[in-house]
């Protein structure tokens, strides 16, 4: 996976096409390119994000500050077995609260 930054201020991740992702809940889905806003992930350096290894920090940085369209594309990332085991041992704090919300949300709505 490489990373870029395009002109509208987007983190662009674009994956090779034989990756094989075992995060990713569809063996049909690898996107080949996925826009994360710089907003989101503020204070990262996006070149040390490893998207699978990192993928709590992912998680609860998208369903703590970042759009519908970014939690869409974390939900097919990760699957809603990894978002769920993820809400099931989060711990919430003062600065993160709205994270397990926005997650059981999604999970519910995607469930249907």
């Amino acid at each position: 996976m490489t990373v870029n930054f395009s002109t509208n201020g987007k983190m662009c991740i674009f994956a090779n096409e034989n990756t094989t992702n075992p995060m990713r809940h569809s063996s049909t889905y690898l996107p080949k390119k996925i826009d994360f806003s710089t907003v989101t992930f503020w204070d990262t350096d996006f070149d040390n994000i490893d998207w699978e290894r990192h993928a709590d920090f992912v998680i609860e940085r998208v369903f703590g500050f970042g759009t519908e369209n970014e939690r869409q594309i974390v939900v097919k990332l990760y699957g809603l077995h990894r978002l769920k085991q993820f809400a099931d041992n989060f711990v919430p704090s003062i600065f993160n609260r709205n994270v397990k919300e926005n997650l059981s949300n999604v999970i519910s709505q995607t469930s249907l």
